[in-house]
């Protein structure tokens, strides 16, 4: 073949991780007539399957693959295998189940603690009917599986796959089930010092997707905790092993593209691999709920000195008074044409990525050039070229999934709605009490701050106020030109929290039994709704509802989102929070 384009979308599957390969030859079809297919990852969140089976019909015109890849066994990896129905001809991933009777693969060090749940099985499950149903077209076949060779102690060497006859392309996998490819087992000798069970993420499969100087490189959620304070490192042993000698990125090789770790991830994508791989182009999968990319693997980005191009896909939504807000500013200039979009609506500053649905790597060699491609015309919501080795399109959504999914976001991202239920009356009207005396400490806390925000800080100040209590902006401004005392503000500021209070809080009875009910109320404006939320959630002093809220302590629930006075800048601190107790703190 002299005409062949590879391309990888970056599918959008709500939160999880999905990635697709496909790899055309130009020579007997101009638009391309299609030699292979991967599928690396399946996950789905919400309505993510449903998403990617309709986003492989439309692109794709079908959901069977040559091959598929679950690069570790996490739901937001391996969902929607079964629930999108994906068919295929051979699978890779790290064993621990039959394929079929007697024939299974047992993983040196396990499948990760909780792996073992319905949607592992259900996965597992859906490798056994393709089996059955190539079976039946083929009775000679035993088995679908790809071997590892490097599990093999006599056979230590990467997995390797050409992505189609005489293509060039070749995908292979250097590290899976924390074991690398030249046989180095890494998490037995750091388990040695750190006596912690293995988690999914630390097993994720490692790929490199090669073809002349064109690199691409992803790992799943493959953890690079150096500190090892919630998963192990297998990271920088990878990359290790990849710059040696021996290695496929001797000699100073680096990669075009690197799909960001764990969807940008601060336990993964440190400063080490970044700066040995120096990606052209970084894609990140993030997750809405689950707040990543982080704002720490955001930074480092910006730290860069090669200032990678990123592209962001799946859903990314962030609020100005959000950390990654900030952190986002520093990259404007990196990311993708036409991916984010830094924006104010309804009272709102927030940098969104909602009218792109797919990031696509696109990358023509002809008679062994690179061709450029040129920006496709239909479907399209941005497009940068990056010479000499790809390009990166983005495609949009459609305005009807836009306004919807920005409404959900919205509304979720100060949505409150929880029932606690009470032994007696009194319980309920007690923790109301404790909820309006909070109240009044903060009206005093915010007064505080206003009082000492004066000249050079002035402009913090109302960014504080926009970002966390909106709602205050009226009061707060007449405060600080002495339109009102500060005993007035006090008491405005309170008057505000007792409405909004008032419209969130329902105590109803069934039987003799009293459930205090708090929601976000629908008809309020969203600036209040922001405001509820942070008056109710960031408050150190209502500390019994915080942890009945969430009762594993969750983040941001027990700290004051006060700033600290720090020449400018905006910081959270408890400089005016009372000082509570340890065990008060849920710690």
């Amino acid at each position: 073949m002299s005409d062949i384009s590879l391309e990888i979308h970056h599918l959008d599957v709500r939160g999880g991780d999905a990635t697709a390969i496909i790899v055309k030859d130009h020579v007997s079809d101009a638009e391309g007539k299609v030699v292979y297919r991967v599928l690396i990852d399946a996950g789905a969140e919400g309505s993510g399957s449903s998403a990617l089976k309709h986003y492989l019909e439309k692109y794709f015109a079908g959901t069977h693959f040559d091959l598929i890849v679950a690069t570790h066994y996490h739901q937001d990896h391996i969902q929607g295998f079964f629930e999108a129905g994906i068919q295929f001809d051979q699978f890779l991933d790290i064993g621990g189940y039959a394929e079929a009777k007697n024939f299974e693969a047992t993983p040196a060090n396990g499948i990760g603690t909780g792996a073992r749940t319905g949607t592992f099985s259900a996965y597992a499950a859906q490798v056994q009917a393709q089996l059955k149903r190539m079976k039946e077209k083929d009775p000679k076949t035993i088995s679908l599986r790809c071997q590892i060779p490097f599990f093999n102690v006599a056979d230590r060497r990467p997995f390797e796959i050409e992505l189609g006859g005489k293509s060039d392309i070749t995908l292979k996998c250097y590290c899976a089930d924390g074991i690398l490819a030249d046989g180095s087992n890494v998490l037995t000798s750091q388990k040695a010092t750190k006596a912690r069970k293995f988690n999914p993420n630390d097993l994720s499969l490692a790929l490199l997707v090669e073809w002349g100087q064109f690199r691409y490189f992803t790992a799943g959620d493959l953890s690079g905790d150096t500190e090892m304070s919630s998963y192990y490192d297998v990271e920088k042993p990878l990359i290790d092993y990849l710059k040696s000698d021996k290695g496929p990125l001797a000699g100073g090789k680096t990669v075009s593209v690197f799909k960001a770790s764990h969807h940008g991830s601060e336990h993964s994508n440190q400063l080490y691999l970044l700066g040995q791989l120096k990606p052209e182009t970084i894609v990140v999968s993030c997750n809405q709920m689950k707040e990543v990319p982080s704002e720490k693997f955001l930074e480092r980005l910006s730290s860069l000195d090669t200032k990678p191009i990123v592209a962001f896909s799946n859903s990314l939504h962030v609020f100005k008074g959000d950390e990654r807000y900030d952190a986002l500013s520093k990259i404007k200039e990196q990311i993708t044409d036409g991916n984010v979009i830094f924006s104010d609506q309804d009272g709102n500053t927030q940098a969104s990525n909602l009218g792109t649905k797919v990031a696509v790597i696109r990358r023509r060699v002809k008679n062994g050039l690179v061709v450029d491609q040129s920006k496709p015309e239909r479907d399209c919501a941005g497009y940068q070229l990056i010479k000499d080795s790809h390009d990166i399109v983005l495609i949009k959504r459609s305005p009807d999934e836009v306004n919807n999914l920005q409404k959900k976001i919205v509304f979720q991202s100060y949505d409150i709605n929880r029932s606690f239920a009470f032994g007696t009356l009194d319980e309920v009207k007690g923790l109301n009490k404790a909820i309006c005396d909070g109240f009044k400490i903060q009206a005093e806390e915010i007064s505080a701050w206003a009082k000492k925000d004066k000249s050079d800080s002035s402009t913090v100040g109302i960014d504080f106020i926009t970002a966390y209590f909106p709602g205050f902006i009226e009061t707060w401004s007449k405060f600080q030109s002495g339109a009102c005392t500060k005993e007035q503000a006090v008491d405005q500021f309170y008057k505000k929290m007792d409405v909004l209070l008032t419209a969130a809080v329902k105590i109803k009875m069934e039987g003799e039994k009293p459930y205090f009910n708090l929601h976000t109320p629908a008809n309020i404006l969203n600036d209040d709704k922001i405001t509820l939320y942070y008056l109710l959630v960031d408050n150190i002093n209502q500390t019994y509802f915080n942890l009945r809220y969430s009762p594993n302590g969750g983040r941001k629930l027990l700290e004051s989102p006060y700033p600290e006075d720090t020449g400018g800048r905006m910081k959270r601190g408890r400089e005016y929070a009372p000082k509570l107790p340890s065990a008060k703190r849920g710690k």
